[in-house]
């Protein structure tokens, strides 16, 4: 045998050594895991004090003995069962009938201009930002917000699209 075969022996029976010590530790911490465990968790001896009556124990003096005794009408048990269903458009049909206040929101004639070559900005329509509900004791008023969109003409014809809209107040 060589002297690093010599080594290498040594070596594998340090760490078997090793290993058989540890392995008797894991051992001892989980018995002991498990008696703790025993004592905080498992069952403990119960007694009852004297004098203290037990809901378990059959008692023939006691009122209770016997079996309570039907009545002569029967109790009806009436079950009542709601459903709900949500559907696609039930918000307009609840205020549909309600009404309206359209409010514009539109771009101030002074700014009514292209930012690149100044000329004017010609109306192209208007969309539907939100509609919101306020409700004022006694009645509601559906709120409905258009936003207008303005483009440039002159900037249409050199091939680019100029277009600004006046965005509805959050």
């Amino acid at each position: 045998m060589t002297e690093l075969e010599k080594k290498l022996m040594k070596q594998i029976e340090h760490l078997t050594i090793q290993n058989e010590k540890q392995a008797k530790q894991i051992e001892q911490l989980i018995n002991q895991l498990t008696n703790m465990n025993r004592r905080l968790f498992g069952t403990s001896s119960e007694k009852n004090p004297q004098g203290q009556l037990s809901f378990f124990e059959e008692d023939n003096n006691s009122p209770f003995s016997e079996a309570e005794q039907p009545a002569d009408k029967a109790v009806e048990i009436e079950t009542i069962s709601y459903q709900r269903k949500k559907y696609q458009g039930q918000r307009a049909d609840i205020t549909r009938d309600l009404p309206i206040v359209v409010e514009e929101h539109t771009l101030p004639s002074d700014s009514q201009v292209c930012s690149c070559c100044a000329s004017p900005l010609k109306h192209l329509g208007k969309r539907e930002a939100r509609t919101e509900l306020e409700f004022i004791p006694a009645h509601l008023v559906k709120h409905v917000h258009y936003e207008h969109a303005y483009e440039c003409l002159a900037c249409k014809k050199t091939g680019q699209n100029h277009i600004l809209r006046q965005k509805a107040p959050v």
